[in-house]
């Protein structure tokens, strides 16, 4: 048995919390088949499946309305529900039904991702990092930057070149404005190599 610490309300939800230490985050409308009291003395399983029978179906919503607006990395939907106090069962839970349902695939949301943000102007290294962050593994974060059309890539980094040199100030040192924009290509993603060409083609017209 396991008694109640802590009832704390938070928004329309309630944190329980046990002497144990073990907190549940829980709708209140949820807690009307199950009323607590402080100090109460509770069956840490019954109430802990009870939490993921209740969880589990706000959860899967809230990852479905994240796949609806647009692909997401396992990460990214773990994230989310952890920010909302899901246990860690219900978030695996939700992750193997999306992945049954082949609605959640990093593999998919690496070669959406790369070619959004290569569409916007980003250069592989920037992009792999991006999906490092959102939690893919390493091969196919490389798999999917490998992808990106080199010559196409070099159009846009010239094309940002061209656009930061016509934001330089009358008068301005070319020197400065030159290491300027190359700094903003390499902070776009581009390699040294690419972003120095760009620089020094747009830095001639």
């Amino acid at each position: 048995m396991e008694r109640v610490s802590a009832l704390t309300n938070i928004r329309n939800k309630i944190r329980v919390e046990f002497g144990s230490g073990k907190t549940y985050l829980l709708k209140k409308t949820d807690l009307l088949d199950y009323p607590l009291q402080v100090n109460d003395e509770v069956d840490e399983k019954a109430f802990h499946q009870f939490v993921l029978l209740h969880q589990y179906p706000d959860a899967l919503n809230t990852a479905v309305a994240m796949l609806a607006r647009r692909a997401c990395s396992r990460k990214e939907i773990a994230d989310r529900l952890s920010s909302r106090g899901c246990c860690e069962e219900v978030t695996a839970l939700v992750l193997f039904k999306l992945e049954k349902e082949k609605l959640l695939n990093d593999r998919d949301f690496s070669e959406q991702w790369t070619r959004y943000r290569a569409g916007g102007n980003y250069g592989p290294s920037r992009i792999y990092r991006e999906l490092r962050m959102k939690g893919v593994d390493e091969e196919t974060a490389r798999e999917a930057v490998s992808s990106i059309d080199d010559e196409d890539q070099a159009q846009k980094a010239y094309a940002l070149a061209i656009k930061g040199f016509r934001k330089s100030k009358p008068g301005e040192d070319p020197r400065k404005v030159r290491q300027r924009v190359l700094r903003s290509l390499i902070s776009h993603g581009f390699d040294w190599d690419t972003a120095r060409e760009a620089c020094d083609k747009a830095f001639e017209e």
